[in-house]
């Protein structure tokens, strides 16, 4: 059996957003890249003098992800490019949808919260103006797929 790679195609990727953490949502145009954050559990160190073995033994521990990002075309009069830029530090976390969609149409739905930590808007002279978001997810992202 082949296994072909997921190619991500301009209409392959939507990112969704309620600046409010409710669920309606709407879409954050011009996305460029998106990055979640590397999803990991804490290392938890459970050796006991009571081993029976002289290797360390570990647990799991919570799982939390490390900051994400995401680059867009910013549109200075888009009303979701601007509620990103107000949500830098605000104490309310963002709720979004991420969808991923296959080339046989297949969807993979990723909906989480998160806090908006940093916003970057570099200017230059002949260049696309871009803004990268920072964020950092607070609880557990939902995948949900649909076929």
């Amino acid at each position: 059996m082949t296994t072909v790679a997921t190619v991500m195609l301009p209409s392959s990727f939507e990112l969704e957003m309620d600046p409010t953490g409710g669920t309606t949502f709407a879409v954050v145009k011009e996305v460029k890249s998106f990055d979640l954050g590397n999803i990991e559990a804490d290392e938890l160190d459970v050796t006991s003098f009571t081993g029976t073995s002289d290797w360390r033994l570990f647990a799991q521990g919570l799982k939390q992800a490390s900051d994400g990002s995401f680059t867009i075309n910013y549109l200075i009069d888009d009303t979701q490019h601007k509620a990103l830029r107000d949500a830098v530090g605000s104490a309310t976390a963002v709720k979004f949808k991420a969808t991923l969609t296959a080339a046989n149409g297949d969807d993979e739905i990723i909906t989480f919260s998160a806090h908006i930590k940093s916003m970057s808007r570099p200017i230059e002279i002949s260049g696309v103006l871009e803004a990268t978001v920072g964020f950092k997810l607070t609880g557990e992202p939902i995948y949900t797929t649909t076929p």
